[in-house]
């Protein structure tokens, strides 16, 4: 029987928790790895995507995914924010960003990234862990870009204070959804003419508290 030296102790040693390998994935492979994993979720939608499936694709281990995501749906959600622009528009006004800002939720609503959204959504009802990763992230659509598109706003003086955007949060990503998958809307650019005149622009200027 091994004895240990005096002025040692025995160490024990513990699974690595999620993310704590993540350095070991070089960006490049990251980056194969997230778009095998958005062409899966495309092809297979949120209930048949599993971590199995992405590993056989990447030819790689399941240990090495479990390394940065402690599960699937924490992968769908980092493949999620890499879609949606976070950078906030800065035309000089606030009528400019807001158009802009359309105009890039349109472009990824127009991709297949439209469609993974609202499966997402759906899927979020039934899955904590879906729920837990996507509110952790807060990944809406504009989210990011409005709330510095406000504070330029305010800065410029173009509206007296900040908006009720925690109501706008979930009447924006709503709308788009409905017009683009319910609605189904052909004439795209009018749609946006029309909501950023006749909603955005107005409830701009209101001042209810979140």
């Amino acid at each position: 029987m091994n004895k240990l030296k005096p002025g040692r102790s025995r160490v024990k040693l513990t699974k690595p928790l999620a993310g704590d390998f993540k350095s070991r994935l070089k960006p490049d492979r990251l980056n194969e790895i997230i778009l095998l994993a958005r062409g899966l979720l495309v092809e297979r939608g949120f209930d048949a995507f599993t971590l199995d499936e992405v590993a056989l694709r990447a030819r790689c281990s399941k240990t090495t995914l479990y390394r940065r995501w402690s599960n699937k749906s924490d992968l769908i959600v980092e493949v999620i924010g890499r879609e949606i622009p976070t950078a906030a528009p800065n035309t000089g006004s606030l009528r400019g960003d807001l158009e802009e800002l359309l105009s890039r939720i349109a472009r990824v609503m127009d991709d297949d990234v439209g469609a993974i959204f609202l499966a997402v959504a759906l899927a979020m009802q039934k899955d904590k862990d879906l729920k837990r990763a996507w509110h952790k992230q807060g990944l809406l659509p504009g989210k990011q870009g409005m709330e510095r598109i406000v504070a330029r706003a305010i800065a410029r003086g173009e509206i007296k204070a900040r908006p009720n955007l925690k109501l706008l949060h979930c009447i924006l990503p709503g709308t788009i959804f409905w017009a683009w998958f319910v609605e189904k809307s052909s004439d795209r650019k009018t749609f946006r003419h029309h909501l950023l005149h006749n909603v955005l622009l107005p409830f701009m200027h209101t001042h209810d508290s979140e």
